[in-house]
């Protein structure tokens, strides 16, 4: 309890803006209910990120496919703190907003969230997890492969 009270104060001392603090906080604090707690006494957002940071394990691995017909990343990206580096930049592109349309769904038997992105490409992403928390994450991009998800959207 002493963490959810002190760690804010912290980030705001060290003048964090609301995706570096959450980042701070879920990577600091190790009782998700505490991370929680401290992240949305900050802000939605960085209560947000916490709770991302959290559920992610140490050793995540990031793997996309956008086919060479959309953005991705080209390699893996190993661990939670380049995973949640990638995240933090992609929040700050978009604004941090939640695509126009998008659904949880099972895909290929992982949980998964498909949206429809706002330059109108369809993208899945899929969690495979292990102990409770997100051990791989899929994106996949490539419109070749995305297409046929458009019509549950």
């Amino acid at each position: 309890t002493i963490a959810m009270i002190t760690y804010p104060l912290l980030a705001s001392l060290m003048e964090f803006d609301h995706i570096q603090a959450g980042v701070f906080l879920g990577g600091t604090i190790h009782d998700v209910a505490q991370v929680v707690g401290a992240g949305f006494s900050i802000s939605d957002e960085t209560g947000d990120m916490a709770a991302l940071t959290q559920l992610l394990a140490q050793d995540v691995e990031l793997v996309s496919d956008g086919g060479g017909k959309a953005t991705a990343a080209l390699n893996p990206i190993f661990g939670r703190d380049k995973v949640m580096r990638l995240t933090e930049g992609l929040a700050r592109k978009s604004g941090a907003h939640l695509p126009p349309r998008w659904r949880f769904a099972m895909l290929n038997g992982l949980p998964a969230i498909l949206s429809l992105e706002p330059e109108g490409l369809v993208q899945a992403t899929a969690l495979e997890i292990r102990d409770g928390r997100i051990a791989k994450v899929y994106v996949i991009r490539n419109p070749e492969k995305t297409a046929h998800l458009a019509k549950v959207l």
